[in-house]
């Protein structure tokens, strides 16, 4: 498929409410993944200072605590230091 058949089938699932194949969430991927290509990386980059990740020895309920806290469903995990 081409960009713009792509971005017509997107558009036409949002504006019809989804199909039984394709929900809400998946729309909004492929819109997103779309509008990758007109974004600078530097655009899609969180400061380091703001990252929230995990220790591999954190325990499991802390995480789940700092996923519940930041809202994040997946986070970064590391050893000994996150610039690892």
């Amino acid at each position: 498929y081409r960009r713009q058949d792509v971005e017509l089938i997107v558009k036409e699932l949002r504006e019809s409410g989804g199909s039984e194949d394709i929900d809400e969430d998946d729309s909004e991927i492929l819109h997103n993944v779309l509008e990758l290509s007109n974004m600078r990386v530097k655009e899609s980059m969180i400061p380091r200072i703001d990252i929230e990740a995990v220790d591999k020895s954190t325990p499991i309920a802390d995480v789940l605590n700092t996923m519940i806290e930041s809202g994040h469903s997946k986070l970064p995990v590391y050893r000994d230091s996150i610039d690892d």
